[in-house]
């Protein structure tokens, strides 16, 4: 899928093609939070992280934490600001100017209150918490889509909050119509973005 610069992506998956230079993003899915003429912003959704636990990210509510987290993993969203949190989400929470509407099926939200929220169980009820983000300077993401570094492709919640994390990737490539299989020799130089 070829994309102008006068398409937005918001809202859209970049997956990581097979010839993608940059190792950090290899076989990677990024949630597009915002796309423009000025940059663009994401949130890596398949690359959950050892280094950052719930006890650590709110040590004050633990007890709580165990009951109702414990499962749910936090996700390396990017190289950029690796000590602030972002959570993506379903759109039935709102926490004012802290939630940003992305479409119809998405929303996205910083700050504590939504974390608390999440271990009381008042959160969102579909929710992908990640510790830092992926960006883009003006045109940057432009120039690597021009590069077939990415492909892209709508996102559909089942598949952001749903498929198992090792499974995003060759789903989002399937979304797309393509055989994931068929990609091991292709390069950046043949792919589709």
């Amino acid at each position: 899928m070829r994309t102008d610069h006068a398409h937005t992506l918001r809202g859209h998956l970049l997956i990581a093609t097979t010839g993608l230079r940059d190792s950090m993003f290899r076989r990677s899915v990024v949630f597009l939070c915002a796309h423009s003429p000025a940059g663009a912003m994401g949130l890596m959704i398949n690359r959950p992280t050892q280094d950052v636990s719930w006890q650590t990210l709110l040590p004050n509510l633990k007890p709580m934490i165990n009951f109702r987290l414990e499962n749910e993993p936090i996700y390396e969203g990017g190289p950029a600001q690796t000590q602030r949190g972002f959570v993506l989400h379903s759109p039935e929470y709102i926490d004012g100017q802290e939630t940003l509407r992305i479409g119809d099926g998405f929303a996205m939200t910083t700050g504590d209150r939504i974390l608390r929220d999440m271990v009381s169980g008042r959160g969102p009820s579909r929710r992908l918490v990640a510790m830092g983000y992926a960006g883009w300077g003006a045109g940057q993401l432009d120039s690597e889509l021009r590069e077939n570094a990415w492909f892209t492709v709508a996102a559909k919640p089942d598949l952001v909050f749903g498929a198992p994390d090792d499974a995003k990737w060759r789903g989002a490539i399937a979304a797309i119509g393509i055989d994931s299989r068929a990609l091991s020799g292709l390069s950046a130089q043949h792919g589709h973005a």
